[in-house]
């Protein structure tokens, strides 16, 4: 007689699955990536997040790399002291097997439904996004949604000041100028999306990609923004406030290149309160801001909007156009009354042009090209400082060895990387004529908004070798031994069906990216190193997603449930895994009487797609089951809606926004192949 299976160790009910829709928005909750090597279900990972209580799932391939998505098997609800478990579960138990922990730290979920959750990584520097649905019974998809690259950056590159010494300061307080309190922050821009707003810093992560501060503010995701403010972005900076007062910035800095769960932790420990200060419309709903728009309209607009924003967050300098409000406002500044600011002011001309700054401290901007340690007679290592220059590649002309914390001290010696090529804002008594050296540097902040400046020189061999070694291969398995083989390249990721993404250990800004297209391949590098993009004109090798994305025509009827025709249709089949993977993504515009079926209806999204849409559920027999709309997105940044059947379906087909409305296509009709 066969012994029945035993309840698994931290599983109490085998039967009870979890709520998903009932997990926290925008909480630290435990996370824990387990290798199981199971004696049924073979190796692989198990991925849990939750408190008291584990919402637990197996993904037999292992977790995804950006753009990529996984199987995820649900499983039963798992005890929060699982979490710690490492050991073997004995055989004839359920999951019999070794367990032991891959990966271990903190989420944020940012949304929580029935079929859908998403959640960030949080305990890592460079927080990971992730989004799990439900696609029929047990089984859910797992999609990294990472942001790679940022379109909104792309777009609004940082603004550039004129600097007016102090002494000149009644040029700019004549009323020819809006002046504004100038924050003491780090510039940002803020992106407002469906359900969150996005805080993005101007400095990308060594391998180009964006820093991302949204999930480090408590309070920007869960949102219900309004339709009509939905695709707005902002230029504005990111401080943080303790008992009504900026903190420095290198105390802000720390909290901005903590890992979110660290950060956030910090800011509960001390108090600390993540805000943001708003002082220029970039484009609202979509649209740019026209630049010739006069500043006070400007300010209007700007005030208008941010009263649409969380205000435990959201705010705006104090700003005026008039002579004798502004001399108010820089003796404030200058008297220490102002609690927000000892940093100076900005003025902009009201007939347009550059803005200006007037600071109150004798400070500059250097180039950090080196780290040296701190001599010391015990303690922990750090770093005794860095030594600058005064142009990004110029010569190094000294060293700045005061004004450090003792925590940013520590993790510029463990990490230099993370800060050569940075640029940082100094204090000093002056200059030395003949080595321009600066006398007695102490250093203020690192910008958190400027990018790496300084950057090797990338060497053609380099690309080159890369490019021999992708023209060898002949399928994906074969990419993957080469990820596996050789350590130059450290990870390639499938990003989406037709590009390869590359980032290189050995030059940070090295090649960033690699398109594969039917003319060759691109090798996407950073502009500073050798150009937007190097092409190679080769005949495609890499089938990125298996067979090349195919379709068929084939025109159809749609009758009622009597047999009556009500309307045509020309529907083009995705035959292929890649074409139902591309489906209508990129075309500019769908034809009336046009459609495309999809062999599986199991989740769809709007990402890359120009139009708005209707889409029809159907059972293998063309019965319709539910007709939606689906709608593009506001920005190409934004989170897509997921668009399920709510019963399970066999077939979808996509067709023109407001077709089936109009053709009175519903439930019960069916859609008939014409012979």
């Amino acid at each position: 007689m066969k012994r029945a299976q035993a309840t698994a160790p931290g599983i109490p009910d085998r039967s009870e699955y979890g709520d998903t829709a009932k997990l926290p928005i925008d909480q630290l909750l435990n996370y824990v990536v387990q290798e199981h090597d199971a004696a049924r279900a073979g190796k692989h990972l198990d991925l849990r997040f939750g408190q008291d209580q584990l919402h637990s799932w197996a993904v037999p391939k292992g977790m995804p790399a950006p753009g990529e998505r996984r199987l995820a098997v649900q499983q039963p609800l798992h005890e929060g002291q699982y979490s710690t478990f490492e050991g073997e579960i004995p055989e004839g138990e359920y999951g019999a097997g070794k367990v032991k922990t891959h990966d271990k730290g903190s989420v944020l979920v940012t949304k929580a439904q029935p079929g859908q959750v998403n959640f960030v990584v949080a305990h890592r520097k460079y927080p990971e996004r992730y989004s799990l649905i439900r696609t029929k019974g047990k089984d859910w998809l797992l999609i990294n949604t990472t942001p790679v690259t940022s379109p909104v950056l792309a777009a609004h590159q940082k603004e550039h000041y004129k600097l007016v010494p102090q002494k000149d300061v009644e040029k700019v307080l004549d009323g020819t100028y809006a002046v504004s309190a100038k924050i003491d922050g780090a510039s940002a821009l803020f992106q407002v999306l469906k359900d969150h707003i996005e805080a993005l810093s101007y400095r990308t992560d060594k391998e180009g990609r964006p820093i991302i501060h949204t999930h480090r503010i408590p309070g920007m995701v869960g949102l219900k923004i309004p339709r009509a403010a939905q695709g707005t972005v902002l230029r504005g900076e990111l401080f943080a406030e303790q008992g009504g007062k900026a903190i420095p910035a290198q105390q802000l800095g720390g909290l901005l290149n903590a890992s979110v769960e660290n950060s956030r932790r910090r800011q509960q420990a001390d108090d600390i309160h993540m805000r943001a200060a708003i002082f220029k419309v970039l484009q609202e709903g979509g649209k740019l801001t026209d630049p010739a728009t006069p500043p006070e309209e400007q300010i209007a607009k700007l005030q208008r909007i941010v009263k649409a924003l969380p205000q435990e967050i959201f705010t705006t300098p104090p700003t005026t156009t008039d002579p004798a409000e502004a001399r108010k406002l820089w003796e404030q500044i200058k008297g220490g009354k102002l609690p927000l600011t000892s940093e100076g002011i900005v003025a902009t001309p009201l007939q347009g042009g550059t803005p200006s700054k007037v600071k109150l401290l004798n400070e500059r901007d250097v180039y950090i090209r080196d780290i040296f340690p701190a001599v010391l007679q015990g303690g922990e290592p750090r770093a005794g400082g860095f030594k600058y220059s005064l142009e990004p590649e110029g010569e190094i002309v000294g060293e700045v060895g005061t004004g450090f914390t003792h925590e940013l001290a520590k993790d510029m010696l463990a990490n230099p990387n993370d800060y050569i090529g940075r640029t940082a804002r100094v204090r000093s008594q002056g200059q030395f004529p003949k080595t321009k050296a600066l006398r007695a540097p102490a250093l203020l902040s690192l910008h958190e908004d400027f990018p790496m400046k300084t950057a090797q020189a990338l060497k053609p061999n380099l690309i080159m070798s890369i490019i021999d070694k992708l023209k060898s291969i002949k399928q994906l398995s074969d990419l993957k031994k080469y990820k596996d083989k050789h350590d130059r390249v450290r990870q390639i990721v499938l990003a989406h069906p037709e590009q390869f993404y590359i980032d290189s250990e050995d030059v940070a800004t090295n090649i960033v990216g690699v398109t594969h297209r039917p003319s060759g391949f691109e090798f996407h590098v950073p502009k500073n190193v050798v150009g937007d993009v190097l092409k190679l004109e080769a005949k495609p090798v890499i089938e990125a997603a298996g067979p090349p994305a195919t379709t068929s025509l084939v025109n159809v009827d749609v009758t009622s449930p009597a047999g009556e025709k009500k309307a045509s249709f020309r529907v083009e089949v995705a035959e292929s895994a890649a074409a139902a993977r591309q489906g209508l993504g990129g075309r500019p515009t769908m034809p009336d009487g046009y459609g495309m079926l999809f062999k599986q209806a199991v989740a769809f999204w709007m990402r890359g797609c120009n139009f708005d849409l209707d889409i029809a559920f159907l059972r293998k027999d063309g019965t319709v089951l539910e007709v939606q709309q689906m709608k593009k997105l506001a920005t190409p940044d934004e989170d897509p809606e997921i668009y399920q059947p709510a019963q399970p379906a066999d077939l979808a087909v996509e067709l023109p926004f407001g077709w089936c409305q109009k053709n009175n296509v519903k439930p019960g009709d069916r859609l008939l192949v014409r012979s």
